[in-house]
């Protein structure tokens, strides 16, 4: 928002330098972010709240300018209507739900021409581009006192009459730039006696518009409801000046001092007169209820002590009517325009914003509660620092999700829930996986130069029903790309691989109480590589999969190197308690190792072989593992060989060779006639 400091001047006496101007409004929270000299004026870019629309405009600043100084504002010069007239047009409300007032007045005898140079230097010192004078008086008052405006060229209405309702469901206006604007029964229109003329609040018609012959206009100055603005603007994709301000919120007391305001301006530059009475449509007030605001409260919120004098003082500068109930006590009336203000806290901050945050000491209050952790919260630490443990990084990514990342990572079955209220075209669906995300923030590290990351993420996956309902369920994402070792001196880069991921994985599940994590290969995952998918199962449980990335998929990312991605559903692994740490000193006995180097068929998944060797129950076999693997010219094509290693021990007592061996003819036993194994 652009403000002109010789237009501020016109309300407020203000003679400060521009720097501490900026620095005192910004320090009241109004956020000035630059200030430039344009044409001997200086000109103020302000980044204002959505909740702020009182300031969207001169005559608003200048309230706060001065509660800051103590000044006094300048009152408006009244505007006298010497020639009245009546019974030229009328206005009916016949949804006073969506627009509770509309006023008007017809202007004869126009002049449509350009805008005196004065003004012209003064809009476009805001950015404004002047078009011609009517127009740029609008677009003035629009500027100066913050409320819209808009101005019909009377001939075209048919009728001599408007009509503020609902639009009919197959009727269309051709809005000012030019586009065709399909309607619908949720937008409010104005109409004339047949027909839509224009968007309310938004944007006139094509067909009423002022042009060089017009010489009679309706000037229109209403208020409407915030949401019905914001609803229609959104689903036209159209923004306006007055739309922006529409939606955060006008003030329906202004309506007739806009339209005062500009027959003002109209008769003062001369071109047209006021040529009928005030037409005012307000079926219903709209009153601000009071709030009360005590002392004590102020205080506490603060966290100092605030004068009584003082309190009153800005409350009223800044135009809220103040009553003294008792000592400590205030009743308090906010003004129309501060549509922000509703509860004794809005206004704490209010007497906080000119007190100065800066004034109010840095302390935290008394803790009077108590509180707990979630849940699940022990569970995603142990989570957390198993994964730092290994090396991964943690990223936060958005819930919501575009319906092509969806197509290409839905889990089959699932359904999208959709988002009601959009941010934007690309993320109208709340996410059914947490790939997607993982991926995004791979390609943003990628675009800059880093290829080697190991990222996860705790989130959470949403899906639809069939009858409607959203539910909601915790899930962990990894994913990973390039060396998980780089070269130096003593060895070569080691790449991430499956099996690396699968070690992570193996971690995290360890930390939570599962043992033994199986991988199984799958095909049901089309996004992965289908040499190198699989589902994740540990004691019975499906808990989600991992994989290589589909070349498919890392075409559609523009990825020039593979990538691993993995994801666990979290919510059955929460529901377990945590296992007890505990600690096993080191074995005081020596443990006898045997090793078995056999053929089997390729059919054969090494998880098969363990769960088997364990189904035996030894209690002396501490530990089985695969460290060799051959397919080559010396074992036939349908064969692999494989070596496992065995370890023997009892913490109690040292193991004979006659026991190790006992246990171990089982295990060969068991490979030969279960798994047809050879030995070799």
């Amino acid at each position: 928002m652009k403000i002109s400091l010789d237009w501020l001047r016109e309300f407020v006496p203000v003679n400060v330098p521009p720097k501490q101007l900026a620095h005192d409004l910004t320090m009241v929270g109004l956020a000035v972010e630059s200030f430039e000299e344009v044409a001997g004026d200086i000109v103020f870019d302000l980044d204002l709240t959505t909740n702020r629309p009182d300031c969207y405009n001169h005559l608003g600043v200048a309230r706060e300018i001065a509660t800051l100084y103590g000044l006094d504002v300048v009152p408006q010069k009244p505007f006298k209507n010497h020639k009245k007239t009546s019974g030229q047009f009328g206005v009916e409300i016949k949804d006073p739900a969506l627009c509770p007032r509309y006023s008007s007045r017809l202007m004869a005898d126009v002049k449509v021409a350009p805008s005196p140079e004065w003004m012209q230097k003064r809009l476009l010192a805001v950015g404004q581009r002047p078009i011609n004078n009517i127009v740029d008086i609008t677009n003035y008052v629009l500027l100066e006192m913050g409320h819209p405006m808009h101005a019909f060229d009377f001939k075209e209405l048919k009728g001599g009459k408007i009509v503020v309702r609902r639009a009919a469901p197959d009727e269309s206006l051709v809005t000012l730039d030019g586009q065709l604007r399909p309607l619908d029964s949720d937008m409010l229109v104005i109409a004339d006696a047949s027909r839509p003329v224009a968007l309310a609040g938004i944007m006139g018609g094509l067909e009423t518009e002022v042009s060089p012959q017009t010489d009679a206009l309706l000037l229109e100055s209403a208020y409407f409801l915030p949401l019905s603005v914001r609803r229609t603007a959104k689903r036209l994709g159209l923004r306006t000046e007055a739309s922006y301000r529409f939606e955060r919120g006008a003030d329906p007391e202004a309506t007739t001092r806009a339209l005062d305001r500009a027959c003002q301006l109209i008769e003062q530059i001369g071109c047209g007169r006021v040529h009928s009475e005030l037409v005012d449509e307000y079926p219903q007030k709209m009153p601000r209820g009071k709030i009360l605001l005590r002392l004590s409260n102020l205080q506490r919120l603060l966290g100092t002590r605030v004068e009584k004098d003082f309190i009153a003082q800005k409350l009223t500068s800044l135009q809220f009517q103040v009553k003294t109930l008792e000592a400590d006590l205030w009743e308090v009336a906010p003004p129309s325009f501060r549509v922000d203000v509703s509860l004794e806290a809005d206004l704490i901050e209010e007497v906080a914003r000119h007190f100065g945050y800066h004034a109010a000491p840095s302390r935290f209050p008394p803790w009077q509660g108590k509180g707990d952790f979630l849940p699940f919260q022990s569970h995603e630490d142990r989570l957390r620092q198993a994964l730092f443990a290994t090396g991964y990084t943690e990223t936060v990514t958005y819930v919501f999700s575009h319906p092509a990342e969806e197509e290409l990572f839905r889990p089959d079955g699932s359904r999208p829930a959709k988002v009601q209220n959009p941010l934007s075209e690309e993320s109208t669906l709340l996410r059914t996986s947490l790939v997607a995300g993982l991926l995004n923030t791979l390609r943003w590290n990628f675009n800059r130069g880093t290829r080697n990351l190991k990222i996860f993420e705790l989130g959470r996956l949403f899906s639809c029903t069939r009858e409607g309902e959203v539910t909601e369920r915790k899930a962990l994402g990894l994913s990973a790309s390039g060396e998980e070792r780089e070269k130096s001196w003593m060895e070569t880069a080691q790449p991430v691989s499956l099996y690396s991921l699968k070690g992570v994985l193996e971690s995290v599940a360890a930390r939570l109480g599962l043992q033994r994590l199986r991988l199984q290969a799958t095909s049901s995952f089309s996004f992965l590589h289908p040499g190198e998918a699989a589902v994740i199962t540990a004691e019975g449980m499906s808990l989600g999969m991992c994989g290589r990335l589909h070349p498919r998929i890392l075409e559609v990312y523009k990825f020039k190197q593979e990538v691993y991605v993995a994801q666990l559903d979290l919510e059955a692994l929460f529901a377990r308690p945590l296992p007890e740490a505990r600690h096993q000193r080191i074995a005081r006995f020596p443990a006898i190792f045997r090793d078995l180097s056999f053929l089997i068929d390729r059919s054969v998944a090494y998880g098969q072989l363990e769960e088997a060797i364990r189904s035996l129950e030894i209690r002396e076999l501490a530990e089985i593992r695969l460290f060799d693997l051959y397919r080559g010219e010396m074992v036939p094509p349908d064969k692999i060989s494989l070596a496992i290693r065995l370890k023997y021990l009892d913490p109690e007592r040292t193991l004979t060779d006659e026991e190790v061996k006992a246990h171990q003819d089982r295990v060969v036993s068991l490979l030969e006639s279960q798994f047809a194994a050879r030995l070799r």
